[in-house]
């Protein structure tokens, strides 16, 4: 059988591929690697042990495995080494003793050389009393140094490369010095502060128009309320004047019945109308947030003043006010704005952006045990110890770095082209919201000019009206006193007196209203005093 030389276990190819080279011829083995009974001499067989602990592996070095030639019927076994020859392997084909040497070899070469260096530097003075000693005697002098100094011989365990203890302390600070995408970002975080203060600001005009629609209605509930009262009592009298009449036997028992009649009737609708003023009060204090349970006294008439104000105001006027004061028009023209920032703000991703830092590091490398050992500068047999503080200057590394730093996008998969487009389908979508919002407000201009006109138009008649009432009944009371008109016609006059004051009071109402939502649709500052007044009962 043919040994042919392969690789240890660790290292052999898996799995094992035939070689396409014919294999060299080897050695035979000693009889005690085939498990054999030697029979051989044991010089001979240390001999054979030595050549074959030569060939290690092409890997780890270390004593190659030989395996057999395979052969057709038979099972290759493994090379085992004799037993006499197993220390010389494993001591000079180790790979951790091939790697890196004994930390104990290394002193012995140190002391070896100090002693070489001693006897030559005792040889070349011109001192008498120094002369060169062995090596013995001098490990002798030096380990008598130590012992002196009171410094334990190390037994050379332990990793000479680390150390117990390691701190580290790091501060970085970064400051950009150029980044286009964060300049067109203030930009655009001052518009989007101007386009919330005036979202704010339409939301307290839109506010204060419902506010003033909720007081009127309250004015108008209390107006009705007491017209209401003064017909009742006006029909109380004049029942009271057809029972007299009755009883005299001058007026017939109908007219005492008609006139009963017709004073329940106003009793019925006045507690209604109580009814109507305190609901539109206790929804006043809802929309200013007072509390409904909250008893209060509305303060105030519903009257109209400077009905002429808005009489010669056009719509061009009207509809330059709007575009000029509306706060939502401003809106939609910033939003316009903050969508062309935004596209501004992804174009400048093709920029690159420049920063300045600075790294202060500060390194610590601290041992358990920080003394140390030296020699005397002339003298090799004499040591001392040191000891160290946990703070030496020696133990702390500190380090600083400070740089710019440049960094360019130049490729992002055209992630940023299509950003840029998305960014112009938004503007032009905000342009069209602008567009949108203007037509809006147009409509909302003419309503409200439109609807002015026919309150203003209507509070004239009905003021005209008013009077015209107030004068029919006086003339029907002077006309019943001295007997040429009667109860029924007086009772007619009363009651178109009374329709004629809440007609008014109505046309009050819509004026006020109208004209509330006129400013309110262009705009117009609030900074009249307010109207709402009440206080608690």
């Amino acid at each position: 059988m043919r040994w042919r030389r392969r690789s240890c276990w660790e290292c052999r190819p898996q799995p094992r591929r035939p070689l396409l080279k014919k294999p060299t011829r080897r050695p035979r083995l000693p009889s005690a690697a085939r498990n054999e009974p030697p029979t051989r001499s044991a010089s001979k067989t240390r001999t054979r042990a030595r050549a074959i602990a030569s060939r290690r592996c092409r890997r780890c070095r270390r004593a190659a495995t030989c395996w057999p030639r395979a052969t057709p019927g038979r099972t290759p076994r493994p090379f085992r080494w004799p037993r006499r020859c197993a220390w010389r392997s494993t001591r000079t084909t180790s790979c951790g003793a091939r790697a890196s040497p004994s930390r104990t070899r290394r002193r012995r070469s140190d002391r070896r050389g100090a002693g070489v260096a001693f006897n030559e530097r005792a040889r070349q003075d011109d001192n008498p009393a120094t002369t060169p000693i062995t090596f013995q005697e001098f490990q002798r002098r030096q380990a008598q140094g130590r012992r002196e100094a009171g410094v334990e011989p190390d037994g050379g365990g332990g990793n000479p490369f680390t150390v117990d203890n390691q701190f580290l302390g790091s501060l970085s600070i970064t400051q950009p010095l150029f980044n286009g995408q964060a300049f067109v970002a203030i930009q655009g975080a001052d518009r989007l502060e101007e386009v919330n203060v005036l979202a704010a600001t339409r939301e307290e005009q839109t506010l204060i128009d419902r506010t003033r629609e909720t007081y009127y209605q309250a004015l108008l509930a209390a107006e009705q309320a007491r017209v209401t009262a003064q017909s009742a009592e006006r029909t109380r009298e004049t029942f009271q004047e057809v029972a007299k009449q009755v009883a005299a036997g001058t007026a017939p028992k109908f007219e005492r019945v008609s006139a009963r009649v017709e004073l329940e009737n106003l009793r019925a609708q006045l507690a209604e109308r109580r009814s109507q003023a305190a609901t539109a009060v206790d929804r006043l204090k809802r929309t200013i947030g007072f509390p409904v349970d909250e008893p209060v006294r509305l303060q105030g008439a519903l009257n109209a003043d400077n009905v002429g104000r808005f009489k010669q105001v056009s719509m061009q006027e009207a509809m330059a006010a709007a575009l000029e004061n509306r706060p939502d028009v401003r809106q939609a023209k910033l939003a316009v704005e903050l969508r062309e920032n935004d596209r501004r703000q992804a174009e400048a991703q093709y920029l690159p952006t420049v920063s300045a830092f600075a790294n202060f590091d500060y390194t610590g490398r601290v041992a358990d045990d920080r003394t140390s050992v030296s020699n005397a500068p002339n003298d090799p047999f004499t040591f001392r110890q040191t000891s160290r503080g946990f703070f030496a200057d020696e133990l702390w590394n500190p380090s600083v770095s400070v740089g710019l730093r440049l960094s360019w996008n130049l490729f992002g998969g055209f992630r940023r082209a299509a950003e840029i487009e998305q960014r112009e389908v938004a503007v032009d979508q905000a342009e069209v919201d602008y567009r949108q919002l203007v037509s809006q407000v147009r409509l909302e201009v003419q309503r409200a000019l439109r609807t002015l006109d026919t309150a203003r138009e209507r509070l004239r008649g009905q003021r005209a009206n008013v009077e015209r009432a107030e004068l029919n009944y006086e003339m029907a009371q002077k006309r019943l006193g001295v007997g040429v008109a009667t109860q029924l016609q007086l009772r007619e006059a009363s009651d178109q007196l009374d329709q004629a004051r809440l007609s008014y009071l109505q046309a009050v109402y819509d004026y006020l209203t109208a004209k509330s939502a006129y400013e309110t649709a262009v705009g117009a500052p609030v900074l009249e005093n307010s109207v709402l007044r009440f206080t608690r009962r």
